[in-house]
């Protein structure tokens, strides 16, 4: 699967989504970096690095974050709704980008198998 050059980000459901909007800005932007580096991942909308969900060290190292403060933020957008946690693995995740790479991928093998044959 290539990379795809960006994410299709809908302004007005993160204006209107009431979890985004009950974080503090410092929150906000924290999910914003972290949907960019879901976006890069191997998994699309799953935040893993080497195929193992990314440790919070790792991830602090990457926001330029401390423990504490990641720690506290990780607790903010998991409470909120705002992010969840993988079943299987434990990874944080972004529902819409999980949906939206799933959709993508079906498109991509529908493609694959041509045309309608009756045409």
């Amino acid at each position: 699967m290539g990379k795809m050059p960006a994410f299709q980000f809908y302004p007005g459901d993160w204006r209107k989504d009431v979890g985004v909007q009950s974080l503090d800005y410092h929150d906000r932007g924290v999910w914003h970096e972290m949907l960019c580096l879901m976006h890069e991942s191997e998994r699309r909308g799953v935040l893993v690095l080497n195929g193992q969900p990314m440790s919070d060290d790792a991830l602090a190292r990457l926001l330029g974050l401390d423990k504490q403060t990641l720690s506290t933020t990780l607790t903010n957008l998991l409470t909120s709704g705002v992010a969840s946690r993988e079943a299987e693995s434990g990874a944080l995740i972004c529902r819409r980008m999980v949906r939206d790479e799933k959709l993508c991928e079906i498109r991509r093998q529908a493609g694959k198998l041509g045309g309608n044959p009756l045409l």
